[in-house]
């Protein structure tokens, strides 16, 4: 779970078969979005890093290893 940089957004994520993201407005406590991660997996997706940029438009889910 990852809070945006203004507080606007709350990403969700782990381990799943499907392996979704879910964004969503922590005001209205709506989704507002969801991603499908596609890459490969070596592993839970909870122990990747997800990280907003500063501006809270864009998402990074990844590893230092590039196994995510």
């Amino acid at each position: 779970m990852v809070v945006s940089p203004d507080d606007e957004f709350l990403a969700l994520y782990g381990w799943s078969a499907t392996a979704e993201v879910y964004i969503y407005d922590v005001q209205s406590c709506q989704l507002h979005t969801r991603l499908e991660y596609t890459g490969s997996r070596e592993g839970p997706l909870s122990s990747a890093p997800l990280i907003f940029r500063s501006d809270s438009r864009q998402v990074i889910l990844g590893s230092e290893f590039g196994r995510h």
